[in-house]
């Protein structure tokens, strides 16, 4: 049987990774070590009906007790999603000034603005009107300072 496309590239990554040796990625920058990306894993899913009272909510009003002792279980998972979002927005900050550095040396403009507008636009079909915040931030984030002269075309 044929493996997924999935199960390869994890093979492949796997396999390449033992070639390159420890601490280098496949890019050949080095790893920090001393990171460990926590688990993430939600013991309680989501409801998936809304139509009907979920289990967890009908427990929730006969139990408010059980629901109070779920609060740290839940936050400590709220922690690690948040430290992942922070991981990834640092991973794309790096990629994001690789890509500034080659369009300049290639000619071109730091900012590509129309490419920032459809990014925007994910964000806002992703999370909704609110998204487009959460876009704008990590965009300031990755772009890193603006000079005056690129601002207007930011606007």
């Amino acid at each position: 049987m044929p493996e997924s496309g999935i199960r390869r590239r994890r093979l492949t990554q796997t396999t390449d990774a033992r070639a390159r040796g420890p601490g280098v990625s496949r890019l050949g920058t080095r790893i920090r070590q001393d990171c460990q990306e926590p688990a993430v894993t939600t013991i309680m899913p989501p409801p998936t009906d809304t139509s009907a009272p979920s289990a967890a909510a009908s427990l929730g009003a006969q139990h408010p007790a059980h629901e109070a002792e779920l609060i740290p279980l839940l936050r400590t998972q709220i922690d690690a999603i948040d430290a992942g979002i922070a991981r990834l927005v640092a991973e794309r900050a790096r990629l994001s000034q690789r890509v500034q550095t080659a369009r300049v040396a290639a000619g071109g403009v730091r900012i590509e603005v129309g490419r920032e507008r459809r990014i925007l636009e994910q964000y806002r079909d992703s999370l909704g009107d609110e998204g487009v915040a959460v876009g704008n931030a990590v965009l300031r984030l990755c772009r890193g300072p603006v000079p005056p002269a690129d601002r207007m075309a930011l606007q």
